[in-house]
Protein backbone atom coordinates (compact mmCIF):
# COMPACT_ATOMS: atom_id res chain seq x y z
CA UNK A 1 0.00 0.00 0.00
CA UNK A 2 2.72 2.23 0.64
CA UNK A 3 4.57 1.58 -2.43
CA UNK A 4 1.20 2.22 -4.22
CA UNK A 5 0.79 5.27 -2.53
CA UNK A 6 3.86 6.73 -3.63
CA UNK A 7 4.22 5.58 -6.98
CA UNK A 8 0.09 6.41 -7.82
CA UNK A 9 0.26 9.97 -6.62
CA UNK A 10 3.89 10.94 -7.64
CA UNK A 11 2.91 10.01 -10.91
CA UNK A 12 -0.19 11.44 -11.13
CA UNK A 13 1.35 14.49 -10.50
CA UNK A 14 4.39 13.94 -13.37
CA UNK A 15 1.31 14.28 -15.97
CA UNK A 16 0.85 17.91 -14.49
CA UNK A 17 4.27 18.82 -14.44
CA UNK A 18 5.30 17.64 -17.73
CA UNK A 19 2.19 19.95 -18.91
CA UNK A 20 2.35 23.16 -16.62
CA UNK A 21 5.94 23.28 -16.09
CA UNK A 22 7.54 21.71 -19.04
CA UNK A 23 4.55 23.19 -21.34
CA UNK A 24 3.94 19.76 -23.05
CA UNK A 25 0.29 18.98 -24.23
CA UNK A 26 -2.12 16.23 -22.86
CA UNK A 27 -0.85 13.25 -25.59
CA UNK A 28 2.97 14.80 -25.59
CA UNK A 29 2.91 14.48 -21.99
CA UNK A 30 0.81 10.99 -21.52
CA UNK A 31 3.98 9.66 -24.68
CA UNK A 32 6.79 10.99 -22.62
CA UNK A 33 5.68 8.52 -20.00
CA UNK A 34 6.29 5.77 -22.03
CA UNK A 35 9.67 4.43 -21.38
CA UNK A 36 8.44 3.48 -17.89
CA UNK A 37 6.02 1.14 -19.32
CA UNK A 38 8.61 0.09 -21.88
CA UNK A 39 11.03 -0.70 -19.43
CA UNK A 40 9.19 -3.16 -18.02
CA UNK A 41 8.28 -4.52 -20.95
CA UNK A 42 11.63 -5.19 -22.01
CA UNK A 43 13.31 -6.02 -18.72
CA UNK A 44 10.33 -8.71 -18.09
CA UNK A 45 9.92 -10.36 -21.49
CA UNK A 46 13.63 -10.77 -22.11
CA UNK A 47 14.18 -12.24 -18.77
CA UNK A 48 16.45 -10.12 -17.17
CA UNK A 49 14.28 -9.22 -14.43
CA UNK A 50 13.81 -12.98 -13.49
CA UNK A 51 16.87 -13.91 -13.65
CA UNK A 52 18.33 -11.01 -11.39
CA UNK A 53 14.98 -12.00 -9.06
CA UNK A 54 16.58 -15.85 -8.76
CA UNK A 55 20.19 -14.44 -7.60
CA UNK A 56 19.43 -11.77 -5.13
CA UNK A 57 16.87 -13.78 -3.24
CA UNK A 58 13.40 -12.04 -3.06
CA UNK A 59 14.04 -9.48 -0.13
CA UNK A 60 17.06 -8.03 -1.58
CA UNK A 61 15.19 -7.82 -5.13
CA UNK A 62 12.49 -5.99 -3.19
CA UNK A 63 14.33 -3.97 -1.63
CA UNK A 64 16.46 -2.46 -4.36
CA UNK A 65 13.95 -2.35 -6.74
CA UNK A 66 11.77 0.21 -4.10
CA UNK A 67 15.49 2.21 -3.94
CA UNK A 68 15.49 2.22 -7.54
CA UNK A 69 12.47 3.39 -7.67
CA UNK A 70 12.43 5.97 -5.05
CA UNK A 71 16.08 7.44 -6.68
CA UNK A 72 13.76 7.57 -10.25
CA UNK A 73 10.93 9.72 -7.84
CA UNK A 74 13.84 11.94 -6.42
CA UNK A 75 15.28 12.33 -9.94
CA UNK A 76 11.89 13.38 -11.50
CA UNK A 77 11.30 15.70 -8.80
CA UNK A 78 14.73 17.69 -8.69
CA UNK A 79 15.42 17.30 -12.48
CA UNK A 80 12.34 18.00 -14.47
CA UNK A 81 12.26 21.45 -14.33
CA UNK A 82 15.70 21.42 -15.84
CA UNK A 83 14.03 20.01 -19.15
CA UNK A 84 12.67 16.37 -20.11
CA UNK A 85 15.79 14.49 -19.64
CA UNK A 86 15.89 14.25 -15.80
CA UNK A 87 12.54 13.27 -15.89
CA UNK A 88 13.58 10.02 -18.65
CA UNK A 89 16.13 9.37 -16.43
CA UNK A 90 13.47 9.15 -13.25
CA UNK A 91 11.02 6.85 -15.29
CA UNK A 92 13.82 4.76 -16.64
CA UNK A 93 14.49 4.21 -12.63
CA UNK A 94 11.26 3.74 -11.80
CA UNK A 95 11.13 0.94 -14.73
CA UNK A 96 14.13 -0.83 -13.74
CA UNK A 97 12.50 -0.67 -10.34
CA UNK A 98 9.00 -2.15 -11.20
CA UNK A 99 10.37 -5.06 -13.96
CA UNK A 100 12.12 -6.21 -10.54
CA UNK A 101 9.83 -5.23 -7.28
CA UNK A 102 6.48 -6.28 -8.69
CA UNK A 103 6.98 -10.39 -10.03
CA UNK A 104 9.54 -10.49 -6.89
CA UNK A 105 6.31 -9.05 -4.79
CA UNK A 106 3.72 -11.03 -6.58
CA UNK A 107 6.03 -14.29 -5.75
CA UNK A 108 6.23 -13.43 -2.26
CA UNK A 109 2.92 -12.70 -1.75
CA UNK A 110 1.02 -15.52 -3.63
CA UNK A 111 3.92 -18.55 -2.20
CA UNK A 112 2.98 -17.97 1.43
CA UNK A 113 -0.90 -18.22 0.52
CA UNK A 114 -2.29 -21.63 0.26
CA UNK A 115 -3.68 -22.49 -3.34
CA UNK A 116 -7.16 -23.04 -2.25
CA UNK A 117 -7.21 -19.05 -1.00
CA UNK A 118 -4.95 -17.60 -3.82
CA UNK A 119 -8.19 -15.24 -5.29
CA UNK A 120 -8.37 -14.09 -1.80
CA UNK A 121 -4.92 -13.09 -1.45
CA UNK A 122 -4.84 -11.60 -5.24
CA UNK A 123 -8.30 -9.77 -4.24
CA UNK A 124 -6.49 -8.36 -0.85
CA UNK A 125 -3.43 -7.34 -2.46
CA UNK A 126 -5.12 -5.69 -5.35
CA UNK A 127 -7.42 -4.18 -3.33
CA UNK A 128 -4.19 -2.41 -1.05
CA UNK A 129 -2.81 -1.53 -4.50
CA UNK A 130 -5.72 0.38 -5.59
CA UNK A 131 -6.55 2.01 -2.09
CA UNK A 132 -3.39 3.38 -1.73
CA UNK A 133 -3.27 4.74 -5.33
CA UNK A 134 -6.05 6.67 -4.41
CA UNK A 135 -5.01 7.65 -0.98
CA UNK A 136 -1.61 8.80 -2.14
CA UNK A 137 -3.09 11.01 -5.17
CA UNK A 138 -5.37 12.69 -2.57
CA UNK A 139 -2.86 12.80 -0.05
CA UNK A 140 -0.17 14.36 -2.45
CA UNK A 141 -2.33 16.13 -4.13
CA UNK A 142 -3.19 18.12 -0.80
CA UNK A 143 0.79 18.42 -0.11
CA UNK A 144 0.89 20.21 -3.38
CA UNK A 145 -2.03 22.48 -2.76
CA UNK A 146 -0.69 23.49 0.51
CA UNK A 147 2.43 24.25 -0.95
CA UNK A 148 1.37 25.95 -3.99
CA UNK A 149 -0.83 28.06 -1.48
CA UNK A 150 1.90 29.09 0.58
CA UNK A 151 4.38 30.23 -2.38
CA UNK A 152 2.01 31.57 -4.62
CA UNK A 153 2.41 35.48 -5.36
CA UNK A 154 -1.81 35.84 -5.87
CA UNK A 155 -4.86 34.76 -4.17
CA UNK A 156 -6.06 31.71 -6.51
CA UNK A 157 -7.56 28.09 -5.71
CA UNK A 158 -5.97 26.64 -8.35
CA UNK A 159 -3.13 26.80 -11.07
CA UNK A 160 -5.25 27.94 -13.63
CA UNK A 161 -6.89 30.92 -11.71
CA UNK A 162 -3.39 31.95 -10.30
CA UNK A 163 -2.02 32.49 -14.25
CA UNK A 164 -5.09 33.96 -14.77
CA UNK A 165 -4.89 36.70 -12.13
CA UNK A 166 -1.10 37.10 -12.61
CA UNK A 167 -0.02 40.82 -13.59
CA UNK A 168 2.65 40.20 -16.14
CA UNK A 169 5.08 37.29 -17.18
CA UNK A 170 7.43 37.88 -13.58
CA UNK A 171 4.22 36.88 -11.87
CA UNK A 172 3.53 34.35 -14.44
CA UNK A 173 6.66 33.15 -13.64
CA UNK A 174 6.70 33.18 -10.13
CA UNK A 175 3.57 31.07 -10.38
CA UNK A 176 4.58 28.41 -11.96
CA UNK A 177 7.99 28.24 -9.76
CA UNK A 178 5.34 27.73 -6.90
CA UNK A 179 3.49 24.86 -9.04
CA UNK A 180 6.69 23.45 -9.22
CA UNK A 181 7.89 23.59 -6.05
CA UNK A 182 4.48 21.94 -4.37
CA UNK A 183 5.03 19.50 -7.30
CA UNK A 184 8.29 18.69 -6.08
CA UNK A 185 7.62 18.09 -2.22
CA UNK A 186 4.59 15.96 -3.12
CA UNK A 187 7.11 13.91 -5.64
CA UNK A 188 9.78 13.69 -2.38
CA UNK A 189 6.78 12.91 0.18
CA UNK A 190 6.66 9.86 -2.59
CA UNK A 191 9.58 8.63 -2.85
CA UNK A 192 10.05 8.63 0.72
CA UNK A 193 6.91 6.22 1.07
CA UNK A 194 8.04 4.17 -1.14
CA UNK A 195 11.47 3.89 0.28
CA UNK A 196 9.55 2.99 3.46
CA UNK A 197 7.62 0.53 1.91
CA UNK A 198 10.52 -1.82 0.51
CA UNK A 199 12.61 -1.37 3.31
CA UNK A 200 9.60 -2.58 5.67
CA UNK A 201 9.07 -5.40 2.95
CA UNK A 202 12.48 -6.56 2.79
CA UNK A 203 12.41 -6.43 6.80
CA UNK A 204 9.52 -8.86 7.09
CA UNK A 205 10.48 -10.89 4.35
CA UNK A 206 13.73 -11.52 5.91
CA UNK A 207 12.02 -12.77 8.86
CA UNK A 208 9.69 -14.68 7.36
CA UNK A 209 12.49 -16.48 5.96
CA UNK A 210 14.48 -17.24 8.84
CA UNK A 211 11.20 -17.89 10.82
CA UNK A 212 10.92 -20.75 7.93
CA UNK A 213 14.21 -21.99 8.37
CA UNK A 214 14.19 -22.61 11.84
CA UNK A 215 10.61 -24.39 11.82
CA UNK A 216 12.57 -26.82 9.37
CA UNK A 217 16.50 -26.98 9.93
CA UNK A 218 15.81 -29.03 13.19
CA UNK A 219 13.35 -31.61 11.33
CA UNK A 220 15.05 -35.44 10.71
CA UNK A 221 13.52 -38.27 9.97
CA UNK A 222 13.02 -38.85 13.29
CA UNK A 223 11.29 -35.38 13.34
CA UNK A 224 8.64 -36.91 11.48
CA UNK A 225 8.04 -40.20 12.95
Amino acid sequence: MLISFGMGGALFLLTQQLQFVLGYGPLEAGLRTAPLALTVVLLNFSGVAAKWLARLGTPVAVLLSMVLMSAGLVAVATLTGQGYAGTLLGLLLIGVGCALGNPAMAHALMSAIPPARAGVGAGVNGTLAEFGNGLGVAVLGAVLNSRFAALVPVTATSLPAALAAAQGEGERRRVLDAFSAGVESSQLAGAAAVLLGGVAAAVLLRRAERAGASGTGGRGPEAGT
